[in-house]
């Protein structure tokens, strides 16, 4: 997240502060605006994690997904 801070900084001119509150109302509408099992890649993104982790979170939670959706049309048997 500092990451976004610092830039609001730089290109907007915004205060610590006001940079910090921006990214946070952001992250919240964002989250709103998701299923709650988003909720963890987003803070990730905002968190500058890894590309490579995020992915394969997203795989792990796609293929999850995609075994149950398997099991509930009969597949998978």
């Amino acid at each position: 997240m500092q990451e976004f801070i610092q830039e609001l900084q730089q290109k907007v001119g915004l205060n610590p502060d006001q940079a910090k509150q921006a990214v946070e109302t952001i992250l919240e509408k964002i989250k709103a605006k998701v299923p709650e099992s988003f909720h963890g890649a987003i803070d990730s993104i905002f968190s500058g994690e890894n590309v490579d982790n995020l992915v394969q979170k997203a795989e792990g939670f796609l293929g999850g997904a995609g075994d149950k959706l398997s099991g509930m049309f009969g597949g998978g048997k």
